[in-house]
């Protein structure tokens, strides 16, 4: 396969979170075991030096590694409840979740704008569960092909998502979806405005300016602002279950993380529709 997406911008940010789930399979799976990224990390037709210089040290694969863990727990959770709930990976780049939590029932579609699905649909092969959508999260034609059934349950997740785009869009999304998918729940990661202030002094120093962060939110409270349709909106901290599942971090890394949660620099928010 030749190289043909343009690694800069939002799009750069797909391959970061895939070598960080690939290393921390390596080194540490106890705490998540990912053979589907270490397969493409060896396969990609992609230089992963300067990821690997850029974000080195235990405590970036530990932040890296997190939110699949949390996300994989919030999934195979809910679909406990739900074993034939469609779940839906927003942004889903070169996710692998569904290679992790897959009952055998559930159904799975990752969406991302076409010039990435051209490329996951070229690595990772599609399954009769496991469908692609190639369209914009905010071209909202592409809700018309996740086939709901309202007593099975829908689950979204949106990992690294929301961060890159304005308030006001990332409002009628949910909105959209808290109207026509009625009971369903929706899972993302979200930074503190002192978090994403670091963050984005990190992403000027890269000189990837595209993937400057517009959004941040210190308090998930005022998520309800965007629908009527929003019945609860739940904070959770980013890292707490994962010092306790991965005893072997670093006692650095472990106070990290400690010093994360305290602070709230990034947070995991679920929001339940109303039904």
């Amino acid at each position: 396969m030749e190289n043909k997406l343009n690694y800069q911008g939002i799009s750069a940010t797909l391959l970061v979170p895939l070598w960080g789930r690939a290393e921390i399979t390596k080194r540490f799976p106890e705490f998540l075991k990912d053979d589907e990224a270490v397969r493409l990390v060896e396969t990609l037709p992609y230089d992963f030096s300067d990821i690997k210089e850029g974000y080195k040290g235990e405590y970036w694969l530990a932040a890296s590694a997190t939110r699949a863990y949390r996300f994989d727990k919030a999934i195979r959770e809910y679909i406990a409840e739900h074993p034939k709930a469609a779940i839906v990976n927003i942004g889903a780049g070169l996710d692998t979740t569904f290679s992790r939590v897959d009952n055998g029932q559930i159904s799975w579609y990752d969406l991302d704008l076409p010039d990435i699905i051209d490329i996951r649909r070229a690595v990772i092969p599609e399954r009769q569960r496991a469908r692609f959508i190639s369209c914009s999260a905010f071209d909202f034609k592409w809700l018309d092909e996740i086939d709901f059934k309202k007593e099975d349950g829908i689950f979204f997740i949106a990992g690294g998502f929301f961060y890159y785009f304005k308030p006001e869009e990332n409002g009628r999304l949910v909105a959209e979806l808290a109207r026509r998918f009625r009971g369903g729940q929706l899972l993302f990661d979200i930074g503190s405005k002192s978090g994403v202030r670091v963050s984005n002094k990190k992403v000027v120093k890269s000189g990837n300016k595209e993937a400057e962060m517009l959004f941040y939110t210190d308090d998930p409270g005022e998520l309800y602002a965007w629908s009527d349709d929003i019945a609860e909106v739940e904070l959770m901290p980013y890292y707490t279950q994962s010092t306790k599942k991965a005893a072997r971090w670093s006692a650095y890394t472990k106070f990290m993380m400690f010093f994360g949660d305290l602070l709230e620099m990034v947070k995991l928010v679920r929001i339940r529709f109303e039904d």
